[in-house]
């Protein structure tokens, strides 16, 4: 049986580079101004954060769990340990090959 893909409910979220404070331009190691290499001149950072499950740009998931789970999963989404796909959380090793299913109920 597949199970229903639930979409991420994502908002736009801006927060100011810690690097160049929020100018978009550095100095380099010899003292000239040059564009921060961080925020990519921007001086700021946008991401994205779906308000169900709460994770956060590089570690939201293929699909959305449907609960609050950026506590205890983000670190491994992000790291390329975890996913969840189709209704079930999916381990992989450190080459990216299929481990095993986690889990498909939500934490009590």
């Amino acid at each position: 049986m597949k199970h229903q893909r639930i979409a991420h409910n994502l908002i736009s979220q801006k927060e100011v580079c810690s690097c160049c404070s929020g100018t978009g331009i550095c100095t380099d190691l010899f003292g000239d101004e040059e564009s921060c290499l961080t925020c990519n001149g921007r001086g700021h950072f946008t991401y994205f954060e779906c308000t169900t499950c709460g994770l956060v740009g590089s570690s939201l998931t293929t699909d959305c769990p449907g609960y609050p789970c950026k506590e205890e999963k983000s670190d491994d989404v992000h790291q390329g340990r975890l996913d969840f796909v189709n209704g079930q959380w999916i381990e992989y090793d450190i080459g990216g090959a299929t481990f095993g299913h986690v889990s498909n109920v939500k934490p009590t």
